[in-house]
């Protein structure tokens, strides 16, 4: 009998050991974040920069700059089509000077402790077939698209040693334009699927994935599920609307103020929450780690300030990473500047709201 009697209460002393844990301990076994959380230098505050244009302005010193202004990561953006090259030059001697500029970006940014994405996005990288990513030709393509994979793996192959290399971004703004109407290509995620296997061979580091079309935040309304891969990064741009952000571009006339009404829509902070929180809340109801990998808005926008600071205080109520477009390139979406020496110098409100924002890494 005092044996039964002993094993009722080590049974009971067990069950109430089990009951008595804290319910967060229980929870955290089964957190979907932890993975996220181990991303190197996570939450990313940061900046894109391109190798296709003003390349001269991106030096060892304008990257310690940046890093010492809080910069924690590094949007590093990839063009072969898109450089100025003399006309002999071939496609080969085109990737090499490429190559070259981008392991010496990576370099550098390896010294200061900041983490690299490497973006590649603009297909085909031949720009003398007189095609472009956004056409038709290009998506219902199968020799173009097979050898948009095969680039993707090459540049894989060349960087993925690189330790601060976190991972790589292809077809960042996947559309198909017919008649300025917007489309997600309907091939889009085969394609995806087909580049993630072929990756997956070469490498196990993060491959970013946009929904589109124009890798807008509404695109994951058509998305159900997260892709079965535990190192994915789901991404979206921000330039909304676009005739406020692309305003004075390529013979738009009009003016938009900020806050105000585009037709009948109020565009004010309210918007800026709704449409980024709708792309926030499928990360977080699915539990798996979201960047915004560019946002801006051209210079000669009224209120751009206004703006930015709405927007950047949006993205970190949501716990967003980001990326600002850009460092080089065209003026109208940099800082703008005419050299970084020259920032430095003179620093314009963008710059100074930059920085308060990189200071929080």
């Amino acid at each position: 009998m005092k044996k039964v009697i002993t094993v009722i209460v080590i049974i009971v002393f067990a069950i109430f050991a089990i009951w008595s844990q804290p319910i967060k301990e229980i929870e955290d076994e089964d957190d979907g974040y932890v993975e996220i959380h181990s991303l190197k230098n996570w939450p990313w505050r940061g900046i894109t920069i391109v190798t296709h244009s003003n390349i001269e302005d991106v030096t060892e010193e304008a990257i310690g700059l940046l890093a010492n202004d809080g910069v924690n990561f590094v949007r590093l953006r990839l063009s072969i089509r898109k450089g100025k090259y003399p006309i002999e030059w071939s496609i080969a001697k085109k990737k090499s000077k490429v190559f070259q500029d981008v392991n010496r970006i990576v370099s550098w940014c390896n010294k200061n402790d900041i983490v690299v994405l490497l973006s590649h996005s603009d297909f085909p990288i031949d720009n003398s077939l007189g095609i472009k990513q956004k056409d038709a030709a290009f998506w219902n393509d199968k020799k173009l698209l097979d050898n948009s994979i095969i680039f993707a793996k090459e540049i894989v192959q060349n960087f993925d040693h690189l330790d601060n290399v976190i991972g790589y971004e292809f077809f960042a703004e996947p559309v198909i334009s017919e008649n300025k109407t917007p489309k997600v290509p309907k091939n889009w995620n085969k394609h995806f699927s087909n580049l993630l296997s072929v990756i997956r061979e070469v490498s196990d580091k993060y491959l970013v994935y946009t929904p589109g079309p124009w890798g807008g935040p509404k695109g994951y309304a058509a998305m159900e599920m997260p892709i079965s891969d535990d190192k994915i990064l789901y991404n979206f741009h921000f330039y909304q609307p676009h005739r406020y952000t692309h305003q004075k571009i390529r013979g738009r006339q009009e003016t938009y103020n900020y806050p105000d009404f585009i037709g009948l829509r109020n565009i004010n902070k309210k918007f800026i929450e709704n449409q980024v929180e709708f792309a926030s809340s499928w990360a977080q109801h699915n539990k798996v780690p979201m960047f915004v990998g560019e946002f801006s808005v051209n210079d000669k926008a009224p209120d751009k300030i206004a703006y930015l600071r709405d927007l950047l205080e949006t993205l970190e109520k949501n716990e967003l990473s980001y990326a600002y477009f850009s460092f080089n390139g065209w003026k109208g979406w940099s800082y703008p500047f005419e050299s970084y020496s020259d920032t430095l110098k003179n620093e314009n409100p963008t710059l100074m709201l930059l920085k308060e924002y990189w200071s929080k890494n």
